[in-house]
């Protein structure tokens, strides 16, 4: 039985705050099976002694020395197909992953699997200032995000 499903929620919110430095308001609305997941993936992640890496941008999303989460990051959860009711979680950059959904649709891309709205979450926000290629701030697209849907409803017509 994995860890996190052995301690109770308020201590799983305690570690993913105090340990990975997630202070981001979102996660913490997220499922109780979701957050469980979020805090296996990291917990596994310790145990290989591997932080993290955006699939797409191969950057890394945790600090290796302290695990404190980095600015900009997006989980993804996906129910795992050998254990219903258990989820496996994703992380990537948040400005590279609303890169992708504009060109590929609101896919994960290690799976391909569509993504509901209830499977995903930004953990922590860009950093203050921070833009993007064409120069435009990132955190515009964080307000983008919160409000939800994750795509543009323009990509639909």
């Amino acid at each position: 039985v994995p860890y996190s499903e052995n301690i109770h929620l308020p201590e799983v919110d305690g570690e993913l705050r105090e340990r990975f430095g997630i202070v981001h308001d979102t996660p913490f609305l997220l499922p109780e099976d979701r957050r469980r997941a979020l805090l296996q993936a990291l917990q596994d992640a310790v145990k290989e002694g591997e932080p993290p890496e955006c699939p797409i941008t191969r950057e890394t999303l945790f600090e290796g020395e302290t695990w404190k989460i980095t600015p900009d990051v997006v989980g993804i959860f996906e129910e795992e197909p050998q254990h219903p009711g258990r989820f496996h979680a994703f992380f990537y950059n948040g400005h590279a992953l609303r890169e992708w959904f504009s060109s590929s649709g609101c896919r994960n891309p290690l799976t391909r699997e569509t993504i509901d709205e209830a499977n995903w979450c930004q953990l922590s926000r860009p950093e203050e200032g921070a833009k993007d290629k064409d120069g435009i701030l990132k955190t515009k697209d964080l307000e983008d995000q919160e409000s939800r849907p994750l795509m543009d409803d323009d990509d639909d017509d």
